[in-house]
């Protein structure tokens, strides 16, 4: 199991995030649903990474693979679905404090 379950708040996030249409105005999709959702994504990414190649070596190399997973999954967010009220800085900051914290709570 990941360590983001698919009935929490970040996998809730996803989909509905993921739900929008493309290019939509609308702002129902808040920069936390934003960040959740991705922090949920990049969970993902990560464990098919360490399924694939393994654990990383360090902490640090942690950080740096869940923010290469979350910098172009924020930036194709706000791309796809026209969400220009969402600050990417603050989106890609937040997703990545949360998957990483969600990581080092599950082991």
């Amino acid at each position: 199991m990941g360590f983001f379950a698919d009935d929490s708040t970040a996998g809730q996030a996803y989909v509905q995030v993921r739900a929008l249409p493309l290019i939509s105005k609308s702002s129902s999709s808040s920069l936390t649903s934003s960040s959740a959702a991705v922090s949920f994504y990049a969970s993902r990414e990560l464990e098919r990474h360490e399924a694939e190649v393994g654990k990383p070596a360090s902490p640090a190399d942690t950080q740096v693979l869940i923010a290469s997973f979350v910098g172009p999954s924020i930036d194709k967010e706000v791309e796809m679905r026209g969400l220009e009220f969402v600050n990417k800085d603050v989106a890609k900051y937040d997703a990545v404090k949360a998957a990483f914290a969600e990581y080092y709570k599950e082991a």
